[in-house]
């Protein structure tokens, strides 16, 4: 009893695919004879499969008078064949969305990248700006207590200049009146001898 053909429809991602739709007279093969796994789609998923998980198995069928070795090869390496153009569209369209979302990530890393450079010279220029403003207003303290300081010098010194001239001027004034006491001294002993000699 011949079956009424042998198709196998794989399904991979959006594109099923379908093989030689009859095989002579033998009895249908079974469905996961040269099928693969359905590929999702949509984005590319680091770690998982990229090539459908093909398991080609060979079962016996229930009329194996009717089968012939050489279409069962012929049909074998149809079935391979075509496996193996799903399994590379598989790579291409892995491989395209690994590149697309690898550019997309790049760009988000960019993106983010430049917003916080922004951020950080903003903050940077404010820092900046906040530690300038200490140190004039520390500079500013500083002139004032040297100013102070030099100030209670200025008075110290003068100060002392003027108690230095106050002495000066003693000084001269007792060695003044010292000469003028001399003097007089002199005068009446000159003035005793002189009326000594008259008696």
């Amino acid at each position: 009893m011949a079956p009424a053909g042998y198709a196998a429809p794989v399904a991979y991602g959006a594109s099923p695919v379908t093989y030689p739709a009859t095989y002579g007279s033998v009895a249908a093969a079974p469905a996961n004879y040269g099928a693969v796994s359905t590929m999702q789609a949509g984005s590319y998923v680091p770690g998982s499969s990229v090539v459908p998980a093909a398991q080609p198995q060979f079962q016996q069928f229930q009329q194996a008078q009717f089968l012939d070795e050489d279409n069962v090869k012929q049909q074998q390496e149809k079935a391979l064949d075509t496996l193996k153009k799903q399994a590379d569209a598989a790579d291409k369209m892995a491989k395209a969305q690994f590149d697309n979302q690898s550019r997309v990530l790049e760009g988000q890393r960019d993106h983010q990248v430049q917003m916080a450079t922004q951020q950080f010279n903003n903050q940077f220029e404010t820092q900046k700006c906040q530690l300038e403003m200490q140190k004039g207003q520390s500079d500013l303290m500083r002139t004032q207590e040297l100013q102070q300081r030099q100030s209670q010098i200025d008075q110290q010194a003068l100060g002392m200049t003027n108690q230095a001239n106050q002495q000066k001027l003693q000084r001269e004034m007792q060695e003044a009146m010292s000469k003028i006491q001399g003097s007089g001294s002199d005068d009446k002993k000159d003035t005793k001898k002189k009326d000594d000699k008259k008696k």
